[in-house]
Parts: structure tokens; sequence; C-alpha cells
């Protein structure tokens, strides 16, 4: 690898004590490079700190040739390592032989390969001092992208470096990304934002100011580090809080814009209250009844397995009618709107969100709240109630068609035993509920959908968190009117 033996060689200024830098006048194996012999273990003098830096010393058995002189001198900062080759070597000076090893490092001069690729036509290089401004030239575009991509392959540029671009008659977006990346890799150890463009046209300017911007976004992200579990826990605690406490904003401004439409009831957009109404209503009572009447027979059927031990057929009555209209239709009903309507509105609104048919309203004047908002959350008001009632009549028929074949509790006597068990009450306070969970259903719905991400993956995203929130927030709202209502004797 190495040609001549014979070469000259300096130490290299504020060297620390058993290290020592050589940079060679050797005649290099290709144009354009040069060699450094690079020890890591001297125990030359003149290669310590205050030693004689300028005093000659000898060296040999260097493997692959041997050392005439050391001369003093500083080795230029210009420079590319190309590849290294291991050596050993002994000094000879006169504070004894001294043995050690390190590398043949050829090194490829920055501006000699400037020089070798300045005559591409593609661009030019020039030079001055420290400061290289590189100039662009021609059209590039697509069907020259090899040529381009095969010149720009050797380039090696400064930190301080100017790219002029007056010359440049066309670049597509393809030829902007291969001349990123070519700066990129001409300057390594530079930061992106060192170089300065000049002379672009307006179109040329957008290009590349649009690639170097997508090409930014695909840079890789960094491994996020494992977190403990405190932290973890740490962090959902305050997503949690952040996420209820823009629920808490968003029901307020809706109660706002109920108020809004209470003093001024022409506000209140009719064709789209109707619309929603037979939309979370009246298409929602066949799945309603379905599930209700399935839930009371499994109800009755349970309790009569239990009660037919006994002897107490008749009080299986009791047992469906009361579960029936205080916990389990208002509950199943709900759950099943806040799976039906409740994604439906998420969808719709995160839908027109990323259209920006929203900011199409706002930009009309409208309010978002009283257009799309209010018509939603009352007509999910007035439907759950319905539907809960729905749900009472056909869980309790349900419970009927098995107590006959099973229980031998015909028709007319399960009528008059459910006159007899189930109060009024019970079915007011399952009515009443519906509204309260039709109220949060529809917030959180809404809500999600009005501040969704503009991006298809964000609206399923946003649904899917929807349907769990609202069944939560059933659940927990209907173990809050248990505590309430045991309280109030109800």
């Amino acid at each position: 690898m190495i040609h001549d033996p014979a070469w000259r060689a300096s130490f290299v200024g504020g060297l620390a004590s058993d290290d020592c830098v050589l940079r060679t006048a050797m005649h290099a194996p290709a144009a354009g490079f040069e060699v450094v012999l690079a020890c890591d273990a001297i125990a030359a003098a003149n290669a310590r700190p205050g030693g004689n830096a300028s005093a000659p010393a000898r060296m040999g058995e260097l493997g692959a040739g041997g050392l005439d002189s050391v001369l003093p001198g500083q080795r230029t900062a210009r420079t590319l390592v190309a590849w290294a080759q291991p050596c050993a070597f002994v000094d000879t000076n006169q504070s004894g032989p001294a043995r050690g090893s390190g590398y043949f490092l050829f090194l490829r001069d920055s501006m000699s390969t400037m020089s070798a690729v300045a005559q591409s036509p593609w661009f030019a290089i020039d030079a001055d001092g420290n400061h290289v401004t590189l100039r662009l030239a021609g059209a590039w575009r697509l069907p020259r992208l090899a040529e381009i991509e095969a010149a720009l392959a050797g380039l090696v540029l400064p930190a301080c470096v100017t790219i002029d671009g007056q010359a440049l008659a066309q670049i597509d977006s393809a030829c902007a990304l291969v001349l990123l990346r070519a700066l990129d890799r001409a300057r390594a150890d530079s930061g992106a934002d060192a170089a300065s463009w000049v002379g672009f046209s307006d179109v040329n300017a957008r290009i590349v100011q649009q690639v170097r911007s997508h090409l930014d976004a695909l840079a890789p992200q960094p491994v996020p580090q494992r977190q403990r579990v405190l932290a973890q826990l740490g962090r959902q605690t305050l997503a949690l809080a952040d996420l209820l406490h823009g629920h808490v904003n968003f029901l307020g401004a809706t109660i706002a814009a109920f108020a809004e439409v209470v003093l001024r009831p022409r506000r209140l957009r009719q064709r789209e209250l109707t619309v929603q109404l037979e939309q979370t209503g009246l298409n929602a009572i066949p799945v309603v009844a379905l599930v209700t009447m399935l839930i009371g027979v499994v109800v009755a059927y349970l309790l009569g397995l239990q009660a037919e031990k006994y002897g107490a057929n008749i009080f299986v009555v009791d047992g469906v009618a009361i579960g029936a209209t205080r916990e389990f239709a208002p509950i199943i009903v709900a759950v099943i709107v806040a799976g039906r309507s409740g994604a439906a509105f998420t969808a719709q609104l995160g839908s027109m969100r990323l259209t920006e048919e929203i900011d199409a309203i706002r930009t009309l004047g409208l309010s978002p709240q009283q257009v799309l908002v209010v018509p939603r959350v009352l007509a999910l008001m007035l439907a759950l109630p319905l539907l809960v009632f729905v749900g009472d009549v056909m869980s309790l028929l349900g419970a009927m068609a098995i107590a006959g074949p099973m229980l031998d509790i015909t028709p007319a006597s399960f009528v008059a035993r459910l006159r007899e068990a189930l109060d009024a009450r019970h079915v007011f306070v399952g009515l009443a509920k519906a509204p309260v969970f039709a109220l949060f259903i529809a917030v959180i719905a809404t809500r999600m959908g009005m501040t969704v991400g503009r991006d298809t993956r964000a609206v399923g995203a946003a649904t899917t968190s929807t349907v769990v929130q609202s069944i939560v927030a059933v659940i927990l709202l209907d173990a809050g009117f248990a505590v309430l209502l045991q309280e109030l004797d109800l």
C-alpha cells in the first residue's frame, strides 16, 4: 500500500503525553491523498509536553517503511480519513529506544477533492480561503438523475459553504432530494443550518424547501428510553387529568350554547335536530328491542333456576321487573347508544374536521357549537329516555316469554304480579338516568370529534376512544346514582 519508504513528517502541536500524530510528505497511493502516522504510545522526548519538538529523531522498523527525519510543523485541518493501516515503530532518539504501535492514516484532502469534482457540468466550486461557494447549473431533472448523483458522489465541503442557484434553470423534487443528501454527506461534521442558499428562483427555492421539510420529517426518531413504573404512572395520570379537564371545559361550552338556545330559540337548527333524532332514536329501536328482550330472557331464566328450588317461582317477576326497569335497561341501552351513536358522532365530526368543514363554518361567522354540537346533544338526550322505555317493555316481554314454559307462570299471572311488585318510582328512576347518560355520551363523542387530529388514523383512534370513555362514564354515573338514590331512599 505504501510505495516510497522515504518520507518526511511533522509533529502536531498540543499533544498529550505518550500520544503523537505525524503528518507525512510521502507519495500517497492516489491523487488527493496524504499519509499520516498516528502513534498511540511513544516515549520520544520531543513528543511529550515541553519537549524539544524541533530536535530531529531517528526511527526505524515502521513496518512498511522507515522514517528518515522528523521536522516540526502543523497538520492542516481540512482533511478526511480515507482508511488506516496498522504499523509498528521503534524510536531511537537520544533518550533511548522506545517501541510503539499506531496506524498509517490515509487522509483525503478536501481542497484536492473539490478540485477534482469542480469540472462537473452540473455545478462548479469556487474557493476563497475558508469559504466555498457551490454554484449549481443546468436543468436538474429526473432523466439526468443518475449523472447528477454520480457527480455529487465525491463532493466534500467545509462547514462554511454557500449554495448558489443563480445559474440553475430547473430542479425537480428527485434531484433536490439527491442534492440535499449529498450536502449532508459532504458536510457531515457541520450543522444542517451552516449552509446559505442564494440566487434561487422562487419556484426552485420552493421545491427545495418542500423537499427539505419532508426530509426532516423522515429523519429517524430517537429510540424512546424505557420508563420506570412510577414515571409511567405519573405520565398516565397527567394525561387522564388533561383529558378530564378538556371534557369539563367542553361540557361548560355546551351548557353555555344551550343557554343561548333557550334565550333565543330561533338559533336551534330544527332540521338538523330532526335528522339526529331519526338516526339516534328511531333507527336504534330494532337493536335496542332485540338486545333488551334477550337480557330479560336471560335474567328470568337465571332467577328461575334458583327460585324453583324453593317453590318461589312467582318472585321471579319481582326480580326481573325491578332489575330491568331500574338498572339493566338504562345501562344496556346506554352502552348500545355509546357504541352506535357516540361512535357515529365522533366519526362524523372528525371527518368534517379532516375536510376543514368546521373551519368553513367558523369562516362563515357561525358557531360550530350551535350548528354541530347542540342538535346532537339535544337529540340524544331526547331519544335515550324513549329507548330506555322500549328496553323496559321488551325486557319484561322476554321474561314473560320464558316464564311460561319454564316456571308455569301464565301471562295473566305475570301481569298481575307485575302490578303488585313494580312500583312507578323504579320506572322513573331508570328514565331519569337516561338524559344524564345521554348528556355525557354526547359531550364525550362530540368533543373527541371536534378535537381530533387531521389524519384518518386519528379519526379511527378517537372513535375507539369515544366508545371506551362513554361506557366507563355510564358505569361510573350509574354507581353514583346508586349511592345517591340509596341516601335519598328512592
